[in-house]
């Protein structure tokens, strides 16, 4: 895969080389922007390259229409001190990051 940034359109081209032998790279490969945008680490980002780890970005702000439900339930994922989503994350072998309105 190879990408270019071009900082003053602001927008990223990825692109297969000659060596891709995957077709289904260049969706891991925008997964992975996608994951690096939202200041995921880049090890556990490059993680979706491998054939059984996906990713999904799920928004929790549309399942409830009043902000303080959401502040709380938003909490309640986490837990106190983050050991909820620990926990979460120890069971389901997944990492996980609660941003804004999404998980």
């Amino acid at each position: 895969i190879a990408a270019e940034l071009d900082l003053v359109e602001g927008s990223l081209t990825v692109k297969t080389t000659r060596k891709t032998w995957d077709p289904y790279i260049i969706l891991k490969a925008r997964d992975i922007i996608k994951l690096l945008a939202r200041s995921v680490p880049a090890q556990q980002a490059l993680r979706c390259l491998e054939d059984e780890m996906q990713c999904d970005i799920i928004k929790i702000g549309g399942l409830v229409r009043n902000k303080d439900r959401l502040v709380k339930r938003r909490n309640r994922l986490i837990g106190p001190n983050g050991s909820t989503l620990k926990a979460i994350e120890l069971l389901t072998g997944c990492y996980m990051l609660v941003q804004g309105n999404t998980v």
